[in-house]
């Protein structure tokens, strides 16, 4: 009976406590110093290097975004400064990169400057975790002269590339607008935040 009253609040507690998963490796993500490709006012260079990239994650896709994260539909809560790292644990496995972008193309509300300039780039830039290991994504925000963003918004593209085990893959732009970018309104996805 007395072993009985120790089993019965043991098992209890074991059916309460949640069962944590173990992440198998790491995602390092490194940022680089701001750089800009024009020249830039004293002043302006100085609030664009206190800057970062905002991005989330979630269901194995990192989301970077240049719009308001109100407005992005997978929570954005992390911001790493330029010229700063972090790391994030993560299970072992495939892995997608996706971009909420912006060119600002004019608009006097919101909705206007929504319509007019925010995109989407779904699944620019895929990455692998594997067990026990550390993936590095390395971003360079850059103001490119050739860019074509409206350089008075001062609005980096974000080159990204990716290493495990010392194999790097190409260098991408996550935020660039391509062929390949859906306009805000033609996206009906999920990362894009619905009222």
């Amino acid at each position: 009976m007395k072993s009985m009253r120790f089993a019965l609040p043991l098992a209890l507690l074991a059916c309460a406590t949640p069962i944590t998963a173990f992440a198998d490796g790491t995602l390092a993500i490194n940022v680089a110093p701001f750089a800009s490709e024009v020249k830039l006012k004293d002043k302006v260079r100085k609030q664009l290097e206190g800057g970062g990239m905002e991005w989330g994650y979630a269901n194995n896709r990192l989301v970077v975004t240049s719009v308001n994260k109100q407005f992005v539909g997978p929570v954005i809560d992390h911001l790493t400064r330029f010229g700063t790292n972090t790391t994030l644990n993560l299970p072992a496995g495939d892995y997608q990169i996706s971009c909420v972008g912006m060119l600002y193309d004019g608009g006097l509300s919101v909705e206007k400057v929504l319509s007019k300039g925010a995109f989407f780039n779904e699944n620019v830039l895929a990455f692998h975790i594997a067990d026990g290991k550390v993936t590095t994504l390395d971003i360079k925000p850059t103001i490119r002269a050739s860019s074509g963003f409206f350089l008075k918004l001062f609005m980096p593209e974000y080159l990204a590339s990716v290493t495990l085990d010392g194999a790097g893959s190409p260098e991408v732009s996550l935020n660039s607008r391509t062929e390949k970018s859906v306009a805000w309104d033609d996206y009906h996805g999920d990362l894009k935040f619905k009222k």
